[in-house]
């Protein structure tokens, strides 16, 4: 267990890094865009390295310690001198939103050449649909025999369990891999031969109501309920799985109202 712990306390570590890599890469930007100083550059192609061993540090280790490299670089950028773009101020503004504070003005360089800065300028309009929204429930025919059914129910929370499982096995891997397009159809294939041994009814029909239903929260007994569904994070993958184990069963649980 306190291997497992380890790991663990790793992985948050090197998921920090990758954002603050991020962060103090588009500083250096930002610098290397104003002032005419090579190095600024290089930090640039320095931090993207460090982004990706931060990101592959969840699977294999490096002779770095990628926290103290970070630290080092933001230290060379002399920030409190350079200062931010006037972009920063906005998203740190809401970060410090809750605590009721502000990210100071006087950290921000309005001389700073940077991309996101225009966007600051930019008044966007709202938009408001000139027809009403329709929620989800005026489309979902619900099926009930599921929650009369402790047994069928049961089979319904081990396909969530599935779908959660796939879903962590990728977190890990990088999406830019050569492989990954390949991992992810092979295990998808997996999971749905894995579903497909969960035997529920001839069409699936009630098991796929219900899985919509706990994830999206549509009807009442949804929200009422303590939902404790595993595919509520992962709707997207929910719908592909059970579109590609029986489209014709998704169809029929969306076609409430739709001779209206």
């Amino acid at each position: 267990m306190d291997n497992y712990a380890l790991i663990d306390a790793k992985l948050a570590k090197s998921q920090n890094a990758i954002g603050e890599s991020s962060n103090i890469a588009q500083l250096a930007q930002s610098y290397a865009n104003t002032f005419n100083d090579d190095k600024y550059w290089d930090i640039v192609c320095i931090l993207s390295v460090v982004a990706q061993l931060a990101i592959d540090s969840a699977k294999r280790s490096f002779d770095i310690d990628i926290t103290e490299e970070i630290k080092e670089i933001k230290k060379s950028l002399d920030i409190d001198k350079n200062g931010y773009p006037a972009f920063w101020k906005l998203i740190q503004d809401k970060k410090l939103h809750k605590q009721n504070k502000e990210f100071s003005k006087e950290k921000i360089n309005n001389d700073l050449q940077c991309p996101m800065n225009y966007l600051t300028t930019v008044n966007i309009k709202s938009y408001k649909p000139k027809f009403k929204i329709l929620p989800m429930s005026y489309f979902f025919e619900k099926q009930d025999k599921v929650s009369t059914n402790g047994n069928t129910r049961r089979k319904c929370r081990k396909v969530e369990e599935l779908i959660e499982k796939y879903s962590l096995e990728l977190l890990p891997y990088n999406s830019t891999n050569q492989d990954y397009d390949l991992l992810i159809q092979d295990n998808f294939e997996q999971l749905i031969e894995d579903i497909k041994k969960v035997y529920i009814s001839n069409n699936y029909l009630d098991l796929i109501s219900w899985l919509i239903d706990r994830a999206f929260f549509i009807t009442a007994q949804s929200h009422r309920r303590n939902n404790d569904a595993h595919t509520e994070k992962n709707k997207s993958l929910l719908l592909k799985t059970l579109y590609d184990i029986n489209p014709k069963a998704v169809l029929k649980c969306f076609s409430k109202n739709m001779d209206n």
